[in-house]
C-alpha cells in the first residue's frame, strides 16, 4: 500500500495539489508509526493493520468534522 501511496503523492506534487499532497502525507506518517511500533514487537505491519489506521484516522476526522460544524467553524469544517 506505501507504494501506491508514494506514487500518488508524486502525482498530486507534480500537479501542485496541496491538500492531497498533505492528505497523503499524513496517510504515510500514521502507517510509517504502525509499522515502527509492530517492528517493535517483532511483528510486520498486516492488510488488517493498514486498513485499522485508515479506518481510525477517517473517524477522527469525521468527529472533527462534527465538532466544527456544531461550533459554527464552517472554514474548519469544508477542510
Amino acid at each position: 500500500m506505501r507504494e501506491i501511496l508514494a506514487g500518488q503523492l508524486k502525482d498530486a506534487m507534480k500537479a501542485g495539489d496541496k491538500i492531497r499532497v498533505g492528505t497523503l502525507r499524513l496517510i504515510m506518517a500514521a502507517l510509517k508509526d504502525r509499522e515502527i511500533e509492530l517492528r517493535g514487537a517483532g511483528k510486520i505491519v498486516s492488510r488488517a493493520d493498514e486498513l485499522a489506521v485508515l479506518t481510525k484516522m477517517t473517524k477522527s476526522r469525521q468527529e472533527s468534522l462534527g465538532i466544527y460544524q456544531q461550533a459554527g467553524r464552517d472554514e474548519l469544517a469544508a477542510q
